[in-house]
């Protein structure tokens, strides 16, 4: 797919609801201890272990330097998390398929995909055995305490069936 067609895809969650747009929402599933990150609009990661907020809400450094000679050019103006060199050891990640609203309820649903990896995994715990995720949401509203500091989003994991 061209760049256009990728933006065109990215604004599609923007026109439903442009003021959720990449703020990332953190859960923690206890049942089988995954860490869930929802950057709304783009993607859905799930870590199979508890990790802490702070680690979660860093970015993750899926970037390099321009320059490779080291010194100060390495050094980032932000703090980053470095990702596994193992894709299948990485947080598994689900991208947006597609979003959709009714405005009958004033609900958005987006749907996200998983990104598959070539990964061996325990078919009864592993985050690997989810094929889609689906997330429902109200449009935000910008007069509500909500998006005061620290602007946390919270979420809710909802059980469903396996088919």
């Amino acid at each position: 797919s061209t760049t256009f067609t990728a933006l065109r895809h990215l604004f599609s969650a923007v026109d439903h609801d442009p003021l959720r747009i990449f703020q990332l929402s953190v859960c923690y599933d206890r049942w089988y201890s995954w860490t869930i990150s929802l950057s709304w609009g783009y993607t859905v990661q799930i870590e199979s272990r508890h990790l802490f907020l702070r680690d979660v809400v860093r970015t993750q450094q899926t970037f390099r330097p321009w320059h490779k000679s080291g010194g100060l050019s390495s050094v980032y103006t932000f703090n980053t998390r470095e990702i596994h060199p193992d894709p299948c050891q990485r947080p598994v990640t689900f991208f947006m398929e597609h979003v959709s609203s009714s405005h009958d309820s004033g609900t958005i649903k987006s749907v996200y995909k998983q990104a598959y990896e070539n990964c061996t995994y325990d078919p009864i715990s592993s985050p690997r055995k989810i094929e889609e995720i689906r997330v429902f949401s109200r449009r935000l509203d910008p007069d509500i305490r909500q998006l005061k500091a620290p602007r946390r989003q919270c979420c809710d994991i909802l059980p469903t069936s396996s088919s």
